[in-house]
């Protein structure tokens, strides 16, 4: 899987976008968050909105915790591969754009 070279401001943004989006799952706790975002720089930024990836994330008979240690769990290597694909496209283009529109005078350090 290639990587993604991601700047200081983007990172950043990434970061602040993970803790966001695990917020909405439910996270509250630290070590939560940091698998969250991690996961968004092992796999894609956005792997939390794949089809595949909603059942885990969204299942409110569990803690936001268990949630993920089941998606980590339960999840095969067949269909993280398919969150890559199905959501790596363009995530780049995005998260640039949202640098841009957070941080203007970050953003032409790239």
């Amino acid at each position: 899987m290639s990587r993604l070279q991601l700047t200081e401001p983007e990172i950043r943004e990434t970061v602040s976008l993970g803790i966001s989006c695990a917020e909405r799952f439910g996270v509250s706790h630290d070590p939560d968050f940091m698998l969250f975002v991690g996961l968004m720089f092992e796999t894609t930024l956005t792997f939390y909105s794949h089809p595949l990836a909603l059942p885990y994330l969204n299942n409110e008979t569990r803690s936001a915790h268990d949630r993920l240690s089941d998606l980590i769990e339960h999840f095969t290597d067949s269909e993280w591969n398919n969150v890559i694909v199905d959501t790596s496209k363009d995530q780049l283009e995005m998260l640039r754009h949202l640098v841009s529109v957070n941080s203007p005078e970050l953003s032409s350090h790239r």
